[in-house]
């Protein structure tokens, strides 16, 4: 059960990252706006943005994990819309006892 349970949050939280707010009409605070940051300069000031987006809305939706660690990772590559691509891999952490570690990737582009 331990394992559907990582699985249930890894499918969690690629819902929320490549959901844009708005898009869900019943609940329109659901999601990140990440995409908008595919045509912005790749530097830390950047990173450190997606970073706060990803943060607030997990803390707001996301409920039995904490976030331990976000990686940004540009890709190099161009994608399908003339943007950057990037790579978001999130550590979290099952809370509840277990302490369980475990990461979840999400490619943009």
């Amino acid at each position: 059960s331990k394992n559907s349970g990582i699985d249930m949050f890894k499918d969690s939280v690629k819902q929320l990252l490549l959901t844009e707010k708005s898009e869900r009409l019943m609940l329109p605070g659901f999601g990140t706006n990440l995409k908008r940051f595919l045509f912005q300069p790749l530097d830390e000031r950047t990173f450190e943005a997606i970073k706060r987006e990803i943060s607030s809305s997990f803390y707001n939706y996301i409920i039995g994990a904490t976030i331990t660690k976000i990686k940004v990772i540009p890709l190099g590559d161009v994608g399908p819309s003339g943007g950057n691509s990037l790579k978001i891999v999130l550590d979290l952490e099952l809370t509840g006892g277990d302490f369980e570690v475990f990461d979840v990737e999400v490619n943009l582009s």
